[in-house]
This record gives structure tokens, C-alpha cells and sequence, in this order.
């Protein structure tokens, strides 16, 4: 999201299942957001940095 208060953020168009970052400026934070047409109740979350290295993350959603 480039700005979160106007709701404004740039679309990927290509390979929605990867999310993808140019760049998380030093001690800054970066926003992201995707719709999720599937039903169901678990979904994990892979980051795969240069800097921070390869992480996972399970994600739960609740009704």
C-alpha cells in the first residue's frame, strides 16, 4: 500500500501467489494486501529475503 489512509496501493498483475517487495527502505515498514477467494481456514506465509533470509508462518482465518 502506498498510502494506507487513501486506500491507494499498486496492483501485481502477474503471479498473485508471490507477492513481491523491491524494496524495505532501513527501519521502514511496507504494506501489503490480497484478496483471498478460497474458502479455506489456513493459508501459509513465506518470506524469502536477501537480507533477512527464508521464513514461514501460519496463518489461521476465523469467521
Amino acid at each position: 500500500m502506498s498510502n494506507v489512509d487513501f486506500n491507494l496501493g499498486k496492483e501485481q498483475l502477474t503471479d498473485p501467489a508471490k507477492v513481491r517487495v523491491e524494496n524495505i527502505p532501513g527501519m521502514g515498514t511496507v504494506k501489503v494486501r490480497w484478496i483471498v477467494r478460497d474458502k479455506k481456514k489456513q493459508y501459509n506465509l513465506i518470506i524469502d529475503s536477501e537480507k533477512a533470509g527464508y521464513h514461514t508462518m501460519e496463518l489461521k482465518v476465523e469467521d
